[in-house]
């Protein structure tokens, strides 16, 4: 189940996944790999979902990013991920599933490494440039406990709420 802005789910610090077959753990990452799938989302953290019959409190640190190659589409998971970025930010357009219709430019750093673990806990060491950057640093945030709100000037934050309300307003009608 997707949690929309402003769940304090989203608030929470990931807590470091040690079991990697844990049911909750497993669970999780199934419902995320559901709500990706269903929403089309580029990305997703597990504090933004919460199991209907499972409250796993804190969440794990895991996202899921879809990612594509030339050869295959598909989902990777970034467990226990920490990021090192590199390079020059540039402003670039952003959005979030527990944002609804809410969009804005964020400066983020185009270039990053990535440290994680994959669903089974073996280590991985990657090197991400332009929009998958930009979404590993967007994931990163939610297992931190932080929205791309933190990211902008107090106004456009004011002005971002304000639209988000009229997309809810708008939805509910």
């Amino acid at each position: 189940m997707l949690l929309i802005y402003p769940s304090g789910r989203l608030a929470q610090k990931c807590k470091p996944v040690e079991d990697f077959s844990a049911p909750e753990f497993v669970q999780t990452v199934e419902d995320m790999t559901s709500v990706l799938t269903q929403t089309g989302g580029l990305g997703i953290s597990a504090n933004q979902t919460r199991l209907p019959d499972l409250d796993v409190s804190p969440p794990p640190r895991v996202f899921l990013m879809a990612v594509e190659t030339k050869k295959t589409a598909g989902i990777a998971a970034f467990v226990n991920p920490t990021i090192t970025c590199e390079g020059e930010k540039s402003s670039s357009r952003e959005g979030c599933l527990s944002f609804p219709g809410v969009f804005e430019f964020v400066n983020r750093h185009q270039s990053v490494t990535i440290e994680y673990q994959d669903l089974t806990g073996k280590k991985h060491k990657k090197r991400l440039t332009g929009s998958q950057a930009v979404c590993a640093q967007h994931e990163v945030d939610h297992l931190d406990g932080k929205t791309f709100l933190d990211r902008v000037s107090p106004i456009k934050k004011r002005m971002m709420l304000r639209d988000f309300q009229r997309v809810l307003k708008h939805h509910s009608r």
